[in-house]
């Protein structure tokens, strides 16, 4: 089963600082390519979804 995505895990593959991490989740969110919902467990966690309108080429 595969997990979702979160912006920890991201940070966790060291892609980039976290700063610039979260500054470009929140501009996916803003321009509606990613959703991002509260975990219902734990609500302190958000997961990201990309939206199925979008498209990837």
């Amino acid at each position: 089963m595969r997990h979702p995505l979160t912006a920890k895990g991201l940070l966790l593959l060291n892609l980039a600082a976290a700063a610039t991490v979260r500054r470009r989740l929140s501009r996916l969110v803003r321009l509606g390519v990613l959703q991002k919902s509260r975990i219902q467990r734990d609500g302190r966690i958000h997961q990201m979804k990309l939206d199925r309108g979008v498209r990837l080429n």
